[in-house]
């Protein structure tokens, strides 16, 4: 069946984010209820859960401002609440910017003592490891699971509105997509989803510096997940998923080098060959061992089990957990 176009297929800019979301949070206004009474009561439910507030908080009045401070949405409510939102779609918080808001707004607000929120408003796919950041600096996370139990309920016909929490469900749906391979191999969501999937399933190392996300060069680029870096003396070794799409999946062992100093990663290799044959795992060579600051020595023969284009989740797991005890077991 023939659909119609959607908005938001083309407006997928932060900017086209923040529009919708200052335009939904201006209907939490009292006057607009008899304009639109659907409208005002999700823009109430919105404002209450970015105060986490209970169903009987009245709002009173709410003012919208768009990037006051340099903050993506402002919303003054009851003359007592200043609520910021930094509003992402695929971006990542940068240049401590989330506590210089709070500091500009505290400073230039002194005399009014507002109550400030801070809101982390996520639609898009982001890993845990670079959210405690925001956590720290006193910014509570609001993801698409949120954002759709605010959007859900509404079952009137304002086009803006339903566009909007389509485009926010197709989202949904591609990132979850990940088992299927096809859809793994052809949409970086569906590539997210399976990287979100792993960190719930891997168990990373005090301190381990893990993380993920697209890594652009010559070759066409990757979805990069990297983890459990373990200090061999000189160098560091680490695992590293790559996502190259049409040009394949590898999960692979690799070598930080910093020192300057010459290694041998053929005999490198022949270590970590010799450990794999004892912990059920096939590694492999690259064609060419190029040293670098950083080197590839190895890599999973074959890391994905597929059957009918459905990835088996549980194989891959139990490659990278023996992969694991083999970085971990490794001796220069």
């Amino acid at each position: 069946m023939e659909t119609r176009p959607n908005l938001f297929s083309f407006a997928t800019k932060e900017l086209s984010q923040d529009a919708f979301f200052s335009w939904l949070l201006t209907w939490a206004d009292p006057k607009y209820k008899s304009v639109d009474s659907e409208l005002n009561s999700t823009a109430n439910s919105l404002v209450k859960l970015l105060l986490n507030e209970t169903n009987d908080f009245e709002i009173s009045s709410i003012k919208i401002e768009q990037q006051s401070f340099k903050i993506d949405i402002s919303a003054i409510v009851n003359d007592k609440y200043y609520i910021i939102i930094e509003d992402k779609t695929t971006s990542r918080e940068h240049d401590n910017q989330l506590d210089n808001y709070k500091k500009k707004v505290s400073e230039y607000y002194a005399d009014k003592n507002y109550q400030i929120e801070g809101i982390y408003l996520k639609s898009g796919n982001e890993y845990i490891n670079s959210l405690k950041g925001i956590i720290k600096n006193g910014y509570r996370i609001l993801g698409r699971n949120e954002i759709l139990s605010i959007l859900k309920p509404y079952e009137g016909k304002n086009h803006i509105f339903n566009d909007f929490r389509k485009y926010i469900r197709d989202i949904d749906e591609q990132t979850n997509s990940f088992k299927e391979y096809d859809k793994l191999t052809r949409n970086f969501r569906s590539a997210e989803g399976l990287y979100l999937f792993l960190e719930n399933e891997i168990t990373f190392k005090e301190n381990d510096n893990w993380g993920w996300h697209y890594v652009p060069n010559q070759t066409g680029g990757f979805h990069g997940f990297w983890f459990n870096f373990v200090n061999k003396g000189i160098y560091t070794m680490y695992i590293q998923i790559e996502n190259r799409f049409e040009n394949g999946f590898k999960v692979a062992v690799k070598i930080q080098n910093g020192s300057g100093i010459k290694l041998d990663l053929y005999s490198i290799y022949e270590k970590l060959k010799s450990l794999s044959e004892m912990n059920d795992c096939e590694l492999d060579k690259p064609n060419i061992l190029k040293a670098g600051n950083t080197s590839t020595v190895a890599f999973i023969k074959n890391p994905l089990q597929i059957i009918d284009n459905q990835i088996n989740t549980d194989d891959l797991i139990r490659n990278l957990n023996n992969l694991v005890k083999i970085v971990d077991e490794f001796n220069p």
